[in-house]
């Protein structure tokens, strides 16, 4: 090979190495830098924990002016999100970050000729509980403490809810404003958004209806088996078997949904569940005295496993039919970042053979009559890692680089 090419490959291996050597930011031996360790609270020099704003009523404000100690002290947030400042007066904050809140005080002070240059540092160091009152047809009423970020479902969950709690009218109260949500629909996992599963403010009222209840009429119903909480009810008119499975706060993973029956002294009447949630006419039996509705076991219960990245991993029923995306669904729904497009199921064949298929649960339409089998493993990929730029890595693509030139 000429000479002019082998400095020529020599020059390229050089600037591959000076371009690529600054991304490494170490020489090749040195050991790596050990986690940078959790950022601690932020502290005054006082050693008084700093809070984040924007800042509230009730909040207590730290205000720092350099060599003057009539202004600095610790002020109290009032309920018109005002502090009263020393010859100077009532200055609103509420609202504001501490830096701009600081930088208002400043020029306050200066409008009001208090000071000419002041120099101004407002922290929040305190402030009080937030709260919410829970209120209606729950097990637990009354004042419920919140942190930050605190949805519906965090304090209605700890709460409980009743049998005949009307979780499809719940209503937030927040200032003179009242919003209806359908709670329902965020516990059978129909929708996830904040309009199931609000975020909750300080001084919220969140009151829960009762399911409307007929008259009583001389009798009892009994409801027992694989039910949530199985009891006797009175009999009100117009009572149905679909209400009565409700009232006993819905059936568990293992009930048997096919072979419900009603036992009428003699008589047992099969519960046609499938019409009922389909709400066909006529499908839903009204309850007489004495009605004992049973909801029977599953005699061999059947499970696919959901696993991954998915909120809720584990074990899903799989006695009736079940969907890739029902099973996706029920085990809570990918995680942020979740590799979607690469979803797979892994199935034992009759051979004994584990054979992998792979799915695209992004698009929806293509999988939605993917039907799952008992035992199926259905498994959720991570979000990726990207590798981080070694030095062999380097020197490998090098000199593979001077391989391939010879």
């Amino acid at each position: 090979m000429p000479q002019n090419c082998f400095r020529r490959m020599a020059s390229l291996a050089g600037l591959i190495l000076l371009t690529t050597l600054p991304v490494l930011g170490e020489p090749a031996g040195t050991p790596a830098a050990p986690p940078p360790a959790p950022a601690a609270p932020a502290t005054s020099p006082q050693g008084v924990e700093i809070l984040r704003g924007p800042i509230r009523v009730g909040d207590v404000v730290k205000i720092t002016v350099v060599g003057d100690a009539t202004v600095s002290g610790d002020y109290t947030v009032d309920s018109d999100g005002r502090v009263s400042l020393p010859i100077a007066g009532p200055l609103k904050v509420q609202g504001l970050q501490p830096v701009a809140a600081g930088d208002r005080v400043a020029r306050f002070l200066i409008d009001r000729k208090v000071l000419r240059r002041p120099q101004v540092t407002l922290n929040i160091v305190a402030r009080p509980q937030s709260v919410v009152y829970l209120s209606g047809a729950l097990k637990s009423q009354g004042r419920t403490a919140i942190k930050d970020e605190t949805r519906l479902s965090e304090v209605l969950e700890p709460a409980g809810t009743l049998g005949t709690s009307d979780l499809a009218k719940v209503v937030i109260t927040r200032g003179n404003k009242e919003m209806a949500v359908n709670y329902r629909d965020f516990i059978e996992g129909k929708r996830q958004d904040a309009s199931v599963n609000p975020l909750l403010r300080d001084g919220d009222r969140i009151f829960v209806y009762s399911v409307p209840t007929a008259p009583p009429v001389a009798g009892t119903y009994k409801v027992y088996g694989e039910v949530k909480t199985p009891q006797s009810f009175t009999l009100t008119e117009g009572a149905t078997v679909g209400q009565a499975l409700q009232q006993a706060g819905d059936m568990t993973t293992l009930a048997n949904q096919e072979g419900i029956y009603i036992q009428r002294k003699d008589q047992r009447i099969p519960v046609p569940l499938k019409a009922i949630q389909a709400r066909e006419p006529g499908a839903d039996i009204a309850l007489q005295n004495g009605d004992e509705v049973y909801v029977p076991r599953m005699e061999k219960p059947k499970f696919v496993s959901v696993l991954g990245a998915v909120r809720q991993p584990g074990q899903i029923p799989a006695n009736t039919r079940l969907t890739l995306l029902e099973a996706v669904s029920m085990a809570g729904g990918p995680i942020d970042g979740a590799q979607r497009n690469k979803v797979k199921v892994t199935r034992v064949d009759a051979s004994g053979k584990a054979v992998d298929m792979e799915y695209n649960i992004e698009k929806s339409a293509q999988v939605a009559s993917v039907e799952l089998q008992p035992n199926d493993v259905v498994d959720v990929p991570f979000p990726r890692k990207r590798q981080p730029l070694t030095l062999p890595g380097i020197l490998g693509a090098v000199s593979s680089l001077f391989f391939f030139l010879r």
